[in-house]
């Protein structure tokens, strides 16, 4: 049954405001032959005041949803290939991503407007909130941040006490088995003093995959962690000091992780795409262009989409397994930030949504015309 690919995905698209403001120069966009693609733009899922898009999920060329906040809370919203229909989320102040098994099945997650209230379970005519344990975080106040669901009794989520991207607090994750939903808290080698959870990708019961960064002394190096079945435990990424992963996928039986690599400050940064080959973590060759990645998805051809930005442009970089390139994205001009990312199952056309400066554009949601 379809599932949600912002986390397989997904954004997933959650930008940290440290990064947020780390853009200022803008990129050389390389393109190699291949045509670039188009977009069309559909209306705003959300038109109230102060809306946030975090995540979207795409059943059908006609039934999309897209989730997150405006001033009154949470919101989730279905397009039905005309029009956008929101669905009240109570308890829920915003939804930051969603996962769904099937048009009447899914788990959306984020921060709850009650301690504890941070996921909502959507039965195809109504959300309803669910509790979720939390790590005792002192003064902080934990929140989801990405969910993948594999079917009615086997979902995760992952979670921070701190900002993502931000060298502090730590990770945990959730466990969805049915029933309820239990707080797993991984364990990380001795030397990492701060880490966070960006993104999940459930592949099935004895395979899961979460990406985030590790920081020591306050330097940022990757984090993945690999779930066999029965625990948690830290992959060996080697040589990738400076790197930040922010989202994962899977692309024909091989595991991606991607994000971006630090350069000499927090206003240069060029992508990071790893692929796993057999036991060890590779680096992929990418355009070395600087810019901020945080969303990824097949992309129906066996390969796969990255979604990011510069201060000059939204971008979309494409792999096909052997090469990458980088083309700008559905709003080309003017500081654009592509907070969402989902793939049609069974196609090649891919939505995308976020936030621009352009007129008419300061919330877009647009798609490939792919088929």
């Amino acid at each position: 049954m379809p599932r949600s690919t912002a986390g397989s995905h997904r954004l997933k698209s959650r930008l940290p405001l440290a990064v947020l403001l780390a853009a200022s120069l803008a990129v050389s966009v390389a393109w190699t032959g291949a045509e670039s693609l188009t977009w069309t733009f559909v209306d705003p899922p959300i038109t109230t005041a102060r809306p946030s898009l975090n995540s979207l999920a795409a059943l059908a060329p006609d039934s999309v949803w897209a989730v997150g906040r405006d001033a009154e809370g949470a919101v989730a919203t279905h397009w039905d290939g005309t029009t956008w229909t929101p669905t009240p989320v109570t308890e829920m102040a915003w939804l930051s991503d969603v996962s769904f098994t099937g048009p009447s099945a899914a788990w959306a997650v984020g921060g709850g407007v009650k301690p504890g209230a941070h996921a909502a379970a959507w039965d195809g005519s109504a959300w309803s909130a669910a509790r979720t344990p939390l790590p005792d975080a002192g003064d902080r106040r934990p929140w989801l941040t990405a969910v993948d669901a594999l079917d009615g009794s086997n979902a995760w989520a992952v979670g921070n006490t701190g900002a993502v991207g931000i060298p502090d607090g730590v990770a945990f994750l959730e466990r969805w088995d049915g029933t309820e939903w239990t707080l797993v808290e991984p364990d990380v080698p001795d030397d990492v003093t701060a880490f966070s959870l960006s993104d999940i990708d459930v592949v099935a019961a004895d395979e899961a995959w979460a990406v985030g960064t590790a920081y020591t002394a306050g330097a940022a190096r990757p984090l993945v962690l690999h779930f066999d079945g029965t625990a948690w435990s830290v992959q060996d990424v080697p040589g990738q000091e400076d790197g930040n992963l922010t989202a994962t996928t899977v692309v024909e039986g091989v595991v991606y992780a991607g994000g971006f690599t630090s350069l000499g400050g927090p206003v240069e940064a060029k992508p990071l795409l790893l692929r796993l080959d057999g036991d060890v973590w590779t680096p992929v060759k990418t355009p070395e262009d600087t810019s901020w990645w945080y969303g990824m998805v097949p992309d129906g051809r066996g390969g796969l989409l990255m979604t990011g930005y510069t201060r000059g442009s939204s971008l979309v970089l494409r792999f096909d397994g052997e090469t990458a390139v980088i083309e700008p994205g559905p709003v080309p001009d003017g500081y654009a930030t592509i907070q969402a990312v989902s793939l049609v199952p069974g196609t090649t056309r891919i939505w995308t949504g976020g936030r621009s400066e352009t007129p008419g554009r300061e919330l877009f949601v647009a798609y490939t015309p792919g088929q």
